[in-house]
C-alpha cells in the first residue's frame, strides 16, 4: 500500500468515526478533516479523494441530510422554515439546495407552531388574556415563527380551550 492509499484510508477511517454519531454535511466533514489534516498529514487533495469516496459509498448526501434534520427538528424541537433554513446554512448546505428542498416539501408552519406552543400551554392558559397573548407569542417567535401564524396558532388552540 503507498503512502497515499494509507492517508486516504487514514482521511476515510477518520470521516467514519466522525459520521458514527450522526448524518452529517459535506461540508462538516471537509471541516472536520481540514483540522485532523495537520495531525494526521493529510493533504487537500486526499481529502477530496475521500469525500469523493464517501459519497460514492451514500454516506455522504446533503440532500438526505436536510430531510434529516427537517424530519428531526420538525418532532423533537419544532422551529419554522426560516430558522431551519438558517441551521441547514451553517452546516455548508448550499442555498439553492434548501430552497429546492423546501419547495418541494413545504412544512405546515401552524402546525408545526401548535406542536412547539402545546406543551407550554397549560401553563401560559392560566394568564390573563393580554399576557397570555403575549408570553405565547414571544415563545413562537424565538423559533422563529412570524405574527400571522403565531397569531392564528393562539387564536386556535384558545378557541380550542374555551368552547
Amino acid at each position: 500500500m503507498t503512502d497515499t492509499q494509507e492517508l486516504l484510508e487514514k482521511a476515510k477511517n477518520l470521516a467514519y468515526f466522525y459520521l458514527k454519531f450522526r448524518p452529517r454535511s459535506e461540508h462538516e466533514i471537509s471541516e472536520y478533516l481540514t483540522k485532523k489534516k495537520r495531525r494526521h498529514k493529510l493533504t487537500d487533495e486526499i481529502i477530496k479523494k475521500a469525500i469523493a469516496e464517501l459519497k460514492d459509498e451514500k454516506l455522504i448526501d446533503d440532500e438526505a441530510f436536510i430531510k434529516w434534520h427537517v424530519d428531526r427538528r420538525s418532532r423533537a424541537k419544532p422551529k419554522s422554515q426560516m430558522l431551519l433554513s438558517r441551521e441547514l446554512m451553517r452546516f455548508g448546505i448550499p442555498k439553492e439546495m434548501i430552497i429546492e428542498h423546501f419547495e418541494s416539501q413545504e412544512l405546515d408552519e401552524e402546525a408545526l407552531a401548535r406542536k412547539a406552543l402545546a406543551p407550554r400551554w397549560a401553563r401560559i392558559l392560566r394568564l390573563p388574556k393580554e399576557k397570555r397573548f403575549q408570553k405565547a407569542a414571544s415563545f413562537l417567535q424565538s423559533r422563529g415563527f412570524f405574527y400571522g401564524v403565531i397569531k392564528n396558532t393562539i387564536a386556535e388552540m384558545e378557541k380550542e380551550d374555551y368552547n
